[in-house]
């Protein structure tokens, strides 16, 4: 699969998902979000590329999923968690997450050496520094 097709992958899954869940056709899919049947298809067979989706269309999706749309367009890979942040320099931020992650006696077992640490996408480092973040001095989600 190539990174074009990877594009908006998700998004396709989740209107696969919801199709199925509620036992509908891709008729009535493409009467709900506005396009033809053969979008459609294309778009789930990925054969169309997702680049080229519009506001109206996400908005429709968003709708169908009964999710809010910044979540369609995170699903549809146009925006990312990390531009949810108003940071200059999340390098930075996520440089001082990976240090006090070292540094805590509960968290250091958990912490990635530095060379993975810097493999990590953007994303990752995100989702951990918000769990790091998110765990504040309770800890009892660790305990055994």
């Amino acid at each position: 699969m190539s990174n074009e097709t990877k594009l908006g992958h998700r998004l396709v899954i989740a209107l696969e998902r919801k199709l199925a869940t509620n036992n509908e056709s891709y008729k009535d899919l493409a009467f709900r979000l506005g396009k033809s049947y053969a979008y459609i298809i294309s778009l789930l067979h990925k054969d169309r590329p997702l680049r080229n989706m519009d506001y109206v269309f996400l908005r429709k999706c968003a709708e169908y999923l009964e999710i809010p749309l910044a979540q369609a367009f995170l699903l549809a890979d146009i925006l990312a968690p990390t531009d949810f942040q108003y940071h200059m320099n999340l390098e930075s931020i996520f440089d001082k997450t990976f240090r006090d992650m070292s540094a805590d006696p509960i968290w250091s077992g958990y912490c990635p050496h530095r060379d993975e640490w810097e493999e990590l996408s953007q994303a990752m480092k995100m989702l951990i520094h918000e769990l790091y973040k998110k765990s504040g001095s309770d800890h009892s989600f660790i305990k055994s």
